[in-house]
């Protein structure tokens, strides 16, 4: 059982940086579902644990081939991508 949720800025920060420089690997997908039952209820005694992680459990359930669309793409444009989806965003920030 884990008693709290593990917190470590430094490997969230360098797997996001990874990310973001087109890095990625099929492993991830399995590491943030493997993360996700490690720390699903039941299985923790911190009670904040289940509520960070079902967001993305449910995210990687029913977007699976969105995430691994994502890996496979070795470039990412962030301004081109929110055009696309959210055309008034560009307006407002950028």
């Amino acid at each position: 059982m884990v008693y709290a949720l593990p917190r470590r800025p430094a490997v969230d920060s360098k797997n996001s940086d990874r990310a973001g420089e087109g890095r990625r690997a099929a492993r991830d997908v399995e590491t943030l579902e493997q993360l996700c039952r490690f720390l699903s209820p039941g299985h923790t005694f911190c009670a904040l644990a289940p509520g960070a992680v079902e967001p993305l459990q449910s995210a990687i359930k029913y977007f699976r081939e969105e995430f691994e669309a994502g890996i496979k793409v070795k470039t990412f444009n962030n301004l081109s991508s929110i055009a696309g989806i959210q055309p008034n965003l560009l307006k407002q920030r950028w």
